[in-house]
């Protein structure tokens, strides 16, 4: 028994959630706690507790084995469910009540009073309440009904009789399809309607802002019911929109930041107008986007590495050249094919300190993205510190490409080293000169991957000489050639490891593996070190020089070929003796 002073403080306790409990907008539920309150008292009002959470949250969750076990808890939430009047309080209480029993009974009348509570919310429009409280009410409801069939079924047909009614708010009605879809409980065959609802209400909308989520919405309804015309209607609608978003930008204006946001904008108009089969538009917004282009700087920092004592670093790479440079002509194409440190390659654990070391010094550069520019002056978001690990590699290979291309001069010089020479090397020595088969058209087709490759080495080495006679030479045949050859080779090696070389796209349409693809295949990684991996990142794909894909799509110009990037794709196409299978190791 409660004595007449904890009797009184419990029900001041019960009159201050009469009068003030909402479902929205109640900070606090602890300020009506009786102070300092008895143990048989706290025992009493303990559930009350539980009205401020979550009913779907993970703490709530964790909490329902110890709530269902304690059998004080339905009778005090029934009792209390007889005395309040408060609609927000007996709602609260009656989810609470399902949520621990998950019974039905209690289901129908917690979605019922919440209806309620929804009208009060919808009654107070008017008065410019916040109408984020509408929307969490009515999104608990429909999280609710979806425990029950019938529920369900019932919970569309009041949602719907909301959109049809010209009574409803525009504002509301935005709200409500935007729930639709967060939610998912719209049958397809009930989503018929919703792309014309949200396309007139974004037709109505004084607020840019509504215009464009009110198109969004209507453009995924559009695609979920597969009504390609009007989804096409949408995109050009959105596209047209877009231009609300460009900035204007004149000439010698110093505000950097306007091209680069309009080159968003810009991006997502060619798309629209592209989804929306709007050519005329689309090509405008290309020329445009051209234009603004113009205008774009990109603040590059740079990496610099110190150098102290130069003169002593240059004497010890000399000597060690001069000692390299003697060996015998199997040793240097062994040499050219393995690289790692002995042909000043950095070791991968140097990058990463650095990188590490960097972003601690200039740890603001967290708050920045870096962006690259391709060939075609395209830019693209990267990861920073994957872009810093390729930036220090591109800094270290201007030491390590002038060493080799001093080690190439050297050894050709002395006869040690010719075409001839590493292709007798290759033939010999490597699985390069490994006879392969394969069946087209019911006949069967011999060749090795010295075949594969032999012309365009044959052109590196001729280019190479033209270069030591300090005659213009011409790399275009050896780089398109040889980059393209290295995907084949290794397309080879996956499937001589047993492992797919071609997969499903989203279109569940069967096609061949990307480079990308391949670089990340097991046989890959387990054949080839990090230092090997980061070449063939570097050199022929996006995270570099992207050499594969300008040449594949004839991005380069005559002017776009130069000596190091011949030699990188030598290098790459040299490092794949590393692969020997298992049966040809077992025959040799």
């Amino acid at each position: 028994m409660l004595s007449l002073d904890e009797q009184e403080k419990l029900h001041k306790f019960y009159i201050g959630l009469e009068l003030d409990f909402k479902l929205c907008g109640l900070d606090n539920i602890y300020q009506y706690f009786p102070e300092k309150p008895s143990e048989g008292l706290r025992a009493i009002i303990k559930i009350d507790s539980l009205l401020q959470i979550n009913y779907l949250s993970d703490s709530f969750n964790s909490q329902l084995p110890t709530l269902k076990q304690d059998i004080t808890i339905i009778p005090y939430i029934e009792s209390r469910l007889k005395q309040v009047q408060n609609i927000h309080l007996k709602t609260k209480y009656l989810h609470l009540i399902y949520a621990i029993t998950k019974d039905n009974r209690y289901l129908d009348k917690c979605i019922t009073s919440y209806k309620e509570v929804l009208n009060e919310y919808y009654e107070s429009y008017e008065q410019r309440y916040n109408i984020v409280d509408f929307e969490e009410v009515l999104t608990t409801m429909i999280e609710l009904s979806k425990k029950d069939k019938e529920q369900k079924r019932q919970m569309v047909i009041f949602v719907k009789n909301y959109l049809k009614s010209p009574k409803t708010p525009n504002r509301i009605k935005t709200i409500i399809i935007e729930i639709l879809q967060q939610t998912n409980i719209l049958p397809t065959q009930e989503c018929t309607e919703i792309p014309e609802i949200a396309i007139n209400l974004a037709s109505l909308e004084l607020d840019k802002n509504f215009t464009e989520k009110n198109l969004l919405i209507g453009l995924h309804f559009a695609n979920k019911i597969q009504n390609y015309k009007i989804a096409k209607q949408i995109n050009e609608a959105l596209g047209d929109y877009e231009y609300s978003n460009i900035i204007a930008f004149e000439k010698g204006n110093q505000n950097l930041a306007i091209p680069l946001m309009n080159k968003e904008v810009y991006k997502r108009i060619v798309n629209y107008y592209g989804a929306a089969h709007q050519t005329a538009k689309m090509n405008k917004a290309l020329l445009e986007l051209k234009e603004n282009d113009q205008h774009i700087i990109i603040p590059k920092l740079t990496v610099k590495i110190p150098v102290k004592n130069q003169n002593e670093k240059n004497r010890l790479i000399k000597q060690y050249l001069d000692r390299l440079i003697q060996e015998n002509s199997s040793q240097i194409c062994l040499r050219l094919c393995m690289g790692g440190n002995q042909l000043l390659f950095i070791p991968q654990d140097k990058i990463n300190a650095s990188v590490e070391e960097s972003e601690k010094r200039f740890y603001y550069t967290q708050f920045m993205q870096s962006v690259v520019v391709d060939v075609n002056r395209n830019d693209r978001i990267v990861d920073n510190t994957e872009h810093l690990r390729y930036e220090y590699y591109r800094t270290a290979l201007s030491i390590t490409l002038g060493f080799i291309r001093q080690y190439l001069t050297a050894t050709i010089s002395s006869k040690k080293l010719s075409y001839s020479k590493l292709s007798k090397f290759l033939l010999n020595k490597t699985f390069f000169g490994y006879p392969l088969e394969i069946i087209r058209n019911e006949k069967i087709i011999s060749y090795s991957w010295l075949q594969v490759i032999d012309i365009g080495v044959k052109e590196f080495f001729k280019q190479f000489a033209k270069a030591m006679r300090s005659q213009d030479a011409d790399w275009r045949f050896t780089i398109e050639f040889l980059s393209l050859k290295f995907e084949g080779i290794l397309r080879d090696i996956v499937s001589l490891s047993g492992e797919n070389i071609v997969k499903q796209n989203r279109k569940g349409e069967i096609e061949s593996c990307l480079l990308d693809d391949l670089l990340r295949t097991d046989i890959i990684q387990h054949t080839f070190d990090e230092e090997d991996i980061m070449l063939f990142y570097y050199t022929l794909t996006h995270k570099g020089l992207n050499i594969r894909n300008n040449v594949a799509h004839c991005f380069y110009k005559p002017q776009d070929y130069y000596a190091d990037q011949a030699l990188l794709v030598l290098l790459c196409i040299l490092r794949l003796v590393k692969f020997i299978p298992s049966d040809a190791l077992s025959k040799k």
